[in-house]
Formats: C-alpha cells, sequence, structure tokens
C-alpha cells in the first residue's frame, strides 16, 4: 500500500514503492460520528523507471552517490544524515546555513544549455533572510547565462535567477515538507510546489554552458 498508510493531513502526499491498483479511504467525523467512504481501484501506479532521461541522481541512502550511468562524483559538504518526511533514516540532509553540497564540474554539466530540471523534498528552520536551494556558479555569485534558485523567508518570495520578473510569492511554513520542481527549456521555465504549477513564463536569457561547479 502505500507509505503513509493513513494520514489526517489537509493535502496528502503519499508514495506508492510498488506498481499496482490501490483503493483509497475516506473518513469524516466530528470526533463523535464518523462516515467512510471507500473507492475501489482509485490508484494506479505504473512500472517506472526514475533514472530514464536523469544526468544525475542522490538519493541520500546513507551516501551521496550519484546512481545513474554517468557517475557523476560525489557530493561533499560539511553535513549530517537526517530522517526524511516519512521518519527514515538516512534519508534525508541537514544543512546548516554556512554549509553546502557541492557537485564537482564534469563535461555532461557543462553541456546543459537548452534544458535543465530539479525535483526534492525539503523542509526548513529558518525564519529570516535567503535559503539556497541550487546555484551553478563561481563563488556563489550567478553570472549570466547561470542559474540559481533560492528562497527569502522576510519577503515570502522565491526566486528563480535567469528570469528577472520570477518572483513567486508562496509561504513555506517551517518545519513543513514541501516538494518543489523546477523545468527550464531553451525559452521557458515551470516552477512546482506541492505538484502545483505555481508559476511558468519565458526566460530573460538563454542559459550559458559553464565549468563551475
Amino acid at each position: 500500500g502505500g507509505n503513509p498508510d493513513t494520514t489526517d493531513a489537509e493535502q496528502p502526499v503519499v508514495l506508492y514503492n510498488s506498481p499496482g491498483t490501490y483503493d483509497v479511504t475516506l473518513i469524516v467525523g466530528d470526533r463523535t460520528t464518523f462516515d467512510t467512504l471507500t473507492i475501489a481501484d482509485y490508484i494506479t501506479v505504473s512500472e517506472t523507471d526514475l533514472e530514464t532521461g536523469l544526468i544525475s541522481y542522490f538519493p541520500l541512502d546513507g551516501d551521496f552517490s550519484d546512481t545513474t550511468s554517468n557517475n557523476i562524483i560525489e557530493a561533499t559538504g560539511s553535513i549530517g544524515f537526517y530522517s526524511d518526511r516519512f521518519n527514515k533514516s538516512p534519508k534525508a540532509v541537514y544543512i546548516a546555513q554556512t554549509n553546502y553540497l557541492e557537485i564537482p564540474n564534469s563535461t555532461t554539466l557543462e553541456s546543459i544549455t537548452n534544458e535543465v530540471g530539479f525535483s526534492f523534498w525539503f523542509r526548513t528552520s529558518k525564519t529570516s533572510g535567503n535559503l539556497p536551494f541550487i546555484n551553478r556558479a563561481d563563488s556563489g555569485s550567478v553570472d549570466p547565462g547561470q542559474f540559481g534558485i533560492w528562497y527569502n523567508s522576510d519577503t515570502d518570495s522565491l526566486y528563480l535567477e535567469l528570469v528577472t520578473n520570477a518572483v513567486i510569492k508562496y509561504t513555506f511554513n517551517t518545519n513543513e515538507w514541501y516538494h518543489l520542481g523546477v523545468s527550464i527549456d531553451a525559452e521557458s521555465y515551470q516552477v512546482y510546489i506541492n505538484g502545483e504549477l505555481a508559476a511558468d513564463g519565458a526566460l530573460d536569457e538563454a542559459m550559458a554552458s559553464s565549468t563551475s561547479p
């Protein structure tokens, strides 16, 4: 079945690890009276190879190895492993404000100029200032044609470099898990938060090749 198998979340996220067809049950009550609705065969999970088409994939299963055939060098940084949103450990990493994960440059990464996508789960305890997610740049400075994604908790805004007006108003509550997906092609971008389209539009500049980490 799904993981978690039960939840009282208002907008639950359930992970199915095995292909198949699954029933869904909704229980609504006022603490004294409860109604139950079960819909048979409501969820269908198909067989999928999650690594197909990926340049790199870091499952964070106790280390920082890239499990794709590209075998990009391990990411490094002064960080520790932590429990993920399903309380499984070591399946997530805790990164303090001054630490980071750096993926060294490779010929595979240098060639990214037309399209790129990112998908990851995160939660934060930071209540002020910038929260950087991804930089493709030297020394933390994003140069023309390179990109960066970060969140400013003071203004409740998500920023996407390469697009001057890509300022997405969104409040990420502390200590709550969120999924962030970003897709960039030669001319446009899309940003998804928890599976819903939060912003899309045209790029202000083309993505440039880079030899930066």
